[in-house]
């Protein structure tokens, strides 16, 4: 097997954000420019049966008709008099990420159109991507690396609320990095307004999405190519891709890619070579490089989808690949200072000096704490005009909780770890890993680099 990286606490997901900025340059279309808090399925229900709590100020239809900046916005929600009658609803509470006439300015003038593989997308499934089946989603809770689900539902993402990820770049917010945040927290009596500079257009298909970061996905493009799985990848429904990083691939050292990327030099079962130049696609799969290198591809397909929300919350998760082998992902809460909370340190079975000293901690620590929430149930009991507050303030608090920055996600015991969370495609969640893992009974001819 390969080899097995201990959890490290000063490892955070988010430094990966960097390479991301050379990409924006990419995705600055007409649609472009540059987790959530809540576990997954509290918002698989069908987002338009929201209700409960009143503000002042009227709809959110009424506050976009009055404010100047989103008219061209309420045009398109006039067309679409469903969407529109459930924006002024006021027993159906819901955030939307208006676009404003600017943002509309640049998708009719120009560049492209929100469209993908097969084409463009209908208007309404992009406006329904601007809107999320939750009142509550505040600025404050917009932390890089957030997932907010949209009401934008898919039958190829098995029937689940597509999503959108939340970045910061240059301490300003922006969504799948195609939109900033211009206004935020305008409130509504039956939700509340951001304003956003683009319209953001769905994800694609996971490999078209992969293909905008060549410079860290495109070797693993390349396997699904020569493996000649693409087509394949591209149909798929509902499934996680555990895609390992070029450096990650780089780490096998040349002989061991050059014996899974090529058939030159090896031979088949009757001793033949097995590449011939003239018929070089039909005889690559017949070597076992080849054979070894579509396992390999399979492994690291999980036929279920499992954004950091999910793994959070499950905390330990067994996904099926598409090989038929089983991954195991572990999400490790990080404690102050980026140790992992969930981390077996085996002090269960051991009375050493340093973990009693631990567990002497631990408990003060708990009875700190413990104190703490005896003092806000205190505060909260005697400031009752501020209840409504508090009750807000904690429910944010359980948002945060399940911050993704606080976690790290470690697959098959520390084979390998998520070195970025979530990025979206139409079809599937892409989960960037920091090692290639192999299949259980598998072995590369000649030793890993270190």
């Amino acid at each position: 097997m390969g080899t097995h990286y201990e959890p490290s606490g000063e490892y955070r997901i988010e430094n990966v954000f960097s390479f991301l900025a050379v990409a924006s340059t990419v995705l600055s279309t007409a649609c472009a420019k540059p987790s959530w808090g809540l576990f997954a399925q509290d918002y698989e229900d069908d987002f338009m049966s929201m209700g409960g709590r009143r503000r002042e100020g009227g709809t959110i239809v009424d506050r976009l008709r009055d404010d100047k900046r989103f008219s061209k916005f309420v045009e398109v929600l006039e067309r679409e008099r469903g969407l529109r009658d459930d924006l002024g609803n006021r027993d159906k509470e819901m955030t939307v990420f208006a676009p404003t006439n600017e943002a509309f300015k640049h998708m009719e003038e120009g560049m492209h159109m929100c469209s993908g593989t097969k084409g463009k997308m209908d208007m309404k499934q992009i406006i329904m991507y601007h809107v999320a089946p939750d009142a509550d989603i505040m600025s404050d809770m917009m932390h890089a690396g957030a997932l907010i689900p949209t009401g934008l539902r898919l039958k190829s993402l098995g029937d689940r609320h597509q999503r959108m990820r939340v970045f910061k770049f240059h301490n300003e917010m922006w969504l799948n990095m195609h939109a900033r945040i211009v206004d935020m927290d305008m409130e509504a009596e039956n939700g509340r307004i951001h304003a956003i500079d683009r319209v953001v257009c769905p994800p694609m298909e996971v490999t078209e999405m992969m293909y905008i970061l060549p410079t860290k996905f495109s070797t693993f493009l390349s396997g699904l190519e020569r493996t000649g799985m693409m087509e394949k990848i591209e149909s798929e429904k509902g499934m996680t891709i555990f895609a390992p990083s070029n450096h990650a691939w780089q780490n096998l050292g040349f002989d061991n890619l050059r014996y899974l990327f090529s058939c030159m030099g090896q031979k088949e079962e009757g001793g033949r070579r097995r590449y011939d130049e003239r018929d070089g696609d039909r005889m690559r799969m017949r070597c076992k490089g080849m054979q070894d290198l579509k396992k390999i591809m399979e492994y690291h397909i999980g036929m279920d989808i499992a954004w950091s929300t999910d793994m959070m919350e499950k905390k330990d998760m067994r996904m099926e690949t598409m090989m038929g082998e089983e991954l195991e992902i572990k999400a490790m809460r990080m404690r102050r200072g980026g140790r992992d909370e969930d981390r077996d340190d085996d002090c269960d079975d051991h009375d050493s000096d340093d973990c009693r000293h631990r567990r002497r901690r631990d408990d003060r620590r708990r009875h700190d704490n413990d104190r703490h929430r005896h003092d806000d149930d205190r505060r909260r009991h005697d400031d009752d005009r501020r209840r409504h507050d508090d009750d807000r303030r904690r429910h944010n608090d359980d948002k945060k909780m399940h911050d993704v920055r606080k976690y790290n996600f470690i697959m098959n015991k520390g084979e390998a770890r998520v070195s970025f969370t979530d990025m979206l495609g139409s079809n599937g969640a892409i989960q960037m890993i920091d090692n290639v893992m192999l299949p259980p009974g598998m072995r590369l001819p000649h030793d890993r680099m270190m």
